[in-house]
């Protein structure tokens, strides 16, 4: 059966199982479908049909490649199956990708376009779909209220709860009595700075009853995310902040805070929020890793040849890289021999996207990948690497 995603408008995130079987299947066939969609759905049937036409040609592509009339018929059924789903067509993202295969199936709504393309071979195409399942992008968002705390893990699209955690549900129940009162506060001057009620600024009972607040949230989180190494984002009023830190003992909580009561924010807003805080942390990594690869070039442990990166991918060799996502490099590669043969652009059936290959491998080993537009590359290459060894 088809995996079907229709979670609000968009999927936005691919689950670790999801990617482990789009990532493991190689022996076909698999059929990879991808196209721009509407998302309002003003004139649904342009994508309907758009569809139709792509369904028309995996099945030429399959029949051409040996495969019988009825296993075709079989394997495009769930697509076709939406050709008459008014409601699915209704309510759609910016791109729409599609997986069908014998042993797993699955159709994603996406948040951002992606090129019309149909690919049937002995596996998936992945590369298009890359910025959903890039590992070092992830990061949470601890959502911290007098009334509760929530922890959140978060993408450049996406934003779930967690519910595996059993966090401390607000002040009352951390310090077993009701607080003693809400901070209220006005502005003043210009700059709308605030000046809260009380000596000194914030209540030294409601400040110790804070600090006892954030030790038990902090306890729980730090027992949760163990050997994590993924930034944490405060979503809390400011004046939260200094003191959540003086509790924090998680090494990778960030200084800048999503400012405001996180109760009060849609779940779009916080995510958009907390990516606005976490970008230039992902960007300055991006850019150390930039650098390490200019400092080791030459060294032999970088290159920009696909032909040696993909070989280097299957044999576990690459630590991190780069790919530009709007190029591609077609050709054939045999996994036993380690041969590749590189075709330019030919994306005839039976070539692969010799980018899309290496990166498949190298998400397989849980390394590092970087998917970029082809200016944000470190070098001219399409597909740069740097070694383990």
């Amino acid at each position: 059966m088809v995996n079907y995603y229709q979670e609000g408008v968009l999927t936005s995130q691919i689950s670790e199982e999801d990617l482990n079987k789009l990532t493991q299947i190689s022996s076909g066939p698999a059929v990879s479908i991808f196209m721009d969609t509407q998302r309002i759905g003003i004139r649904p049937r342009r994508d309907q049909i758009k569809l139709k036409n792509l369904l028309a040609q995996a099945e030429k592509d399959l029949l051409s490649q040996g495969h019988r009339p009825t296993e075709v018929n079989k394997l495009l059924e769930p697509a076709r199956d939406l050709l008459q789903n008014t409601i699915f067509w209704k309510y759609q993202g910016e791109g729409l990708a599609i997986y069908l295969g014998n042993s797993f199936s699955a159709i994603y709504r996406l948040p951002f376009s992606v090129k019309e393309m149909v690919f049937a071979s002995r596996h998936f195409y992945l590369k298009p779909i890359l910025p959903l399942f890039c590992r070092h992008w992830r990061f949470y968002v601890l959502a911290l209220s007098q009334k509760q705390a929530r922890l959140f893990r978060g993408s450049p699209y996406h934003l779930e709860e967690v519910t595996a955690i059993n966090l401390p549900q607000g002040l009352e129940e951390a310090v077993s009595e009701k607080p003693s009162k809400v901070l209220s506060f006005h502005n003043l001057g210009q700059n709308g700075k605030k000046i809260f009620h009380g000596h000194g600024g914030l209540e030294e009972g409601l400040k110790d009853k804070l600090r006892q607040y954030f030790q038990k949230v902090n306890h729980v989180l730090n027992e949760f995310l163990a050997e994590e190494k993924i930034p944490l984002v405060l979503a809390s009023v400011e004046y939260f902040l200094p003191i959540y830190q003086k509790a924090n003992s998680y090494p990778h909580l960030l200084d800048a805070v999503v400012s405001g009561n996180p109760d009060k924010m849609k779940s779009d807003k916080l995510q958009a929020a907390a990516w606005a805080v976490v970008a230039p942390y992902f960007q300055q990594e991006r850019e150390r890793d930039q650098a390490e690869y200019q400092k080791l070039h030459g060294t032999g442990q970088t290159s920009n040849q696909i032909s040696e990166i993909v070989i280097a991918a299957v044999q576990g060799r690459v630590k991190t890289l780069f790919v530009a996502l709007d190029q591609e490099c077609w050709g054939v590669f045999d996994p036993e021999k380690l041969i590749v043969e590189i075709r330019e652009n030919d994306p005839s059936p039976g070539n692969v996207d010799l980018i899309d290959t290496a990166a498949s491998w190298v998400f397989k080993q849980g390394q590092k990948v970087h998917a970029v537009n082809a200016n944000q590359m470190p070098d001219q290459s399409p597909l740069v690497a740097i070694f383990h060894y």
